[in-house]
C-alpha cells in the first residue's frame, strides 16, 4: 500500500502532495457547514436551488460557506504566485520523469 505524503498546507487547509504528481485535498473536501442538514443528516448547503423541481443554475451557500470559497480563492492565487509553485512544479516533474 502506497502512502501519500501533504507537503503544503495552504491558509484555507487546502493540503497538496508531491507524491505521484501531485494530490490535493480540497479545504471543503468531505464537510459542510451544518447548517442545513436534514432529517436524515445530509447538508444542503451549496444545493442548486430549484423551482418546481427545475434547477435554475444558481448555487445555495451560507455566509460561512462563502467565505470559505472566497479565502480559498485568495490563498490559492496567493500560493500560485509564490517561488515555492514554481519549486512545486518542478519536483513534480522530477518525479514523474
Amino acid at each position: 500500500m502506497a502512502d501519500r505524503y501533504y507537503d503544503i498546507t495552504l491558509d484555507c487547509g487546502c493540503m497538496i502532495s508531491l507524491d505521484g504528481g501531485g494530490g490535493l485535498i480540497p479545504c471543503c473536501y468531505g464537510c459542510g457547514c451544518g447548517k442545513k442538514m436534514d432529517a436524515l443528516g445530509y447538508v444542503h448547503c451549496g444545493d442548486e436551488i430549484t423551482e418546481n423541481g427545475i434547477p435554475q443554475g444558481r448555487i445555495f451557500m451560507c455566509k460561512e460557506c462563502l467565505e470559505q470559497e472566497n479565502k480559498c480563492a485568495k490563498a490559492w492565487k496567493k500560493y500560485k504566485k509564490s517561488k515555492e509553485y514554481k519549486e512545486h512544479n518542478k519536483e513534480i516533474a522530477r518525479r514523474n520523469s
